[in-house]
């Protein structure tokens, strides 16, 4: 069987790749100025989902947040026990699942995804300025790519 031939000549023309360092790179800026804000990565989306069931007057679980977030049930247990210990979030138990635990942002919790969202949105602003006039096609480029289970 013949080798398929290359389809790019150098990692540079690979949109997979190029995709991977840019998403590194903004990564970097958002942990950094999230840092600054005591928060994670993880811990900002998990209180941003919190933050969007209070604005609707909904409950939820930590199993329907970490589908909500697309992140790891187990983890989202665990970085959820640590928002816990600072006071970031109330966990509670369930009245009708004694397996389940419901989850409930603070107003420490509020006020830190407030000043999440506003450092995040800086960042956006500063790492998107080059194509700020294509953004909203990026956005729909993106949205193509999400995954669901």
């Amino acid at each position: 069987m013949k080798p398929k031939k290359k389809k790019y000549t150098s990692a540079d023309q690979s949109p997979g790749f190029l995709l991977w360092q840019s998403a590194t790179a903004w990564q970097k800026k958002v942990a950094n100025a999230l840092e600054q804000v005591g928060l994670s990565y993880v811990q900002f989306v998990l209180l941003v989902g919190l933050q969007n069931f209070f604005n609707k007057n909904e409950e939820t679980t930590q199993t329907r947040l970490a589908s909500i977030t697309n992140t790891d049930v187990m983890m989202t247990s665990q970085v959820l026990r640590k928002l816990e210990t600072r006071g970031l979030v109330k966990r509670k138990a369930h009245e009708t699942d004694s397996r389940a635990k419901k989850i409930v942002i603070t107003k420490k919790g509020t006020e830190a995804v407030e000043e999440g969202i506003r450092v995040v949105e800086d960042v956006d602003t500063d790492f998107f300025e080059p194509i700020s006039k294509e953004i909203e096609k990026l956005g729909q480029i993106l949205q193509g790519f999400k995954v669901s289970d």
